[in-house]
């Protein structure tokens, strides 16, 4: 896990050394928002939504001002974050319209290889007689 700190810098009084951590396992429903992959301690958030009631900046204002700092530490955490490429890559969960298109495609190649890897057993254990499974011992070798 990585820490990085950071100020948001709103009125009068901005809202100090906050501390966002980077890396851990976080809920895919939200992986394509700004920041996915970091956490923020949350009396930082509290006072930022305490701004918000104070209507000292607008719930629009305060979702640019927690979002952008958490980018920038997804960024400076995971370089590879700023290729659009390897970012969906990494946050994909097999569920993507890529992965779901392809899918019939992946298993019929799968359902192939298992096939040939079957005929290619068969045909070795015909040439070289009993596998170990099968020795006439009857256990393992």
């Amino acid at each position: 896990m990585q820490t990085r700190h950071a100020a948001l810098n709103i009125g009068d009084k901005p809202i100090k050394n906050i501390r966002f951590t980077w890396s851990g396992d976080y809920p895919k429903e939200r992986r394509h928002l700004e920041g996915w992959g970091t956490a923020v301690e949350v009396p930082a958030v509290l006072a930022l939504l305490d701004k918000v009631v104070a209507a000292e900046l607008t719930a629009e204002k305060a979702r640019v001002v927690l979002g952008s700092p958490a980018e920038k530490v997804v960024l400076a955490c995971d370089p590879e974050e700023a290729d659009p490429v390897k970012r969906a890559a990494a946050r994909c969960f097999g569920d993507c319209d890529e992965c779901v298109a392809l899918k019939p495609e992946f298993d019929r190649r799968l359902h192939e290889v298992l096939v040939q890897s079957a005929s290619n057993s068969a045909a070795t254990a015909s040439r070289n007689g009993p596998t170990a499974p099968e020795c006439r011992a009857g256990r393992w070798c």
